[in-house]
């Protein structure tokens, strides 16, 4: 959902009658701690125009979420994030969700869970994250993305099924924990994530842990100079 929806619909911070729950606040708040976009933290509503009656305005309702239920995806990447203090690029769940500075993932071919948890460890992963900067806009440091982009980010092989697995898997083992910020480097959970991006589309180790060095030390995500 755009900021263009805020005078579409009203906003709310708890479940209320015929309200969509929307999952918001990427950059490493709430939902962008962990890779599981499980946690619904703001409902909308299509607003009552005046003078409308409760009937109509229920049947507006219901017709809008229709639509909204085909704009819905169990992969959402963030639309801009921090390269220092955010955490993640991307987060998946078994729900179909929308979201506030979350895109969810449409396409041609909507893709299923396992899809999507697969497509989260890549953008999440060293090489994803490198992928990422090729179309990131015109601020390194803060870069914005929209749909379009994702057109010319390469990704692995999602109709392989043992690729599918073996991301599948590296995010069960993940999905819960909370990821550290980037300029934080190399962490465990990053680490699981390249070896199964490794193992997965077969690239040497060493070469993604040189990649995984090199990102932790730039400037733009550690905050220190290069010496």
């Amino acid at each position: 959902m755009s900021g263009q929806s805020n005078k579409k619909y009203e906003h709310f911070d708890n479940q209320k009658e015929y309200a969509i729950p929307v999952i918001s606040g990427s950059g490493g708040r709430d939902t962008g701690q962990n890779m599981l976009a499980g946690k619904i933290n703001k409902w909308v509503r299509l607003r009552k125009l005046p003078d409308e009656d409760d009937s109509s305005w229920v049947k507006r309702i219901k017709e809008d979420q229709k639509n909204i239920d085909k704009f819905s995806s169990h992969l959402l990447v963030a639309q801009s994030f921090d390269t220092r203090s955010s955490r993640l690029t991307a987060i998946a769940s078994a729900r179909k969700n929308i979201g506030y500075s979350w895109m969810p993932v449409i396409g041609d071919k909507p893709p299923t869970f396992s899809e999507a948890k697969a497509c989260a460890v890549w953008l999440n992963s060293t090489l994803g994250r490198i992928a990422l900067r090729r179309v990131c806009g015109r601020k390194i440091s803060w870069p914005r993305f929209n749909p379009m982009n994702f057109n010319d980010i390469p990704f692995p092989d999602v109709d392989n099924p043992e690729i599918i697995e073996l991301l599948s898997l590296a995010y069960d083992l993940t999905c819960n924990e909370i990821v550290p910020k980037f300029k934080d480097g190399i962490s465990e959970i990053r680490t699981i994530w390249d070896d199964a991006i490794s193992e997965a589309i077969q690239i040497d180790r060493k070469v993604i842990d040189h990649c995984a060095e090199l990102l932790a030390r730039d400037p733009y995500v550690s905050g220190e100079p290069l010496l």
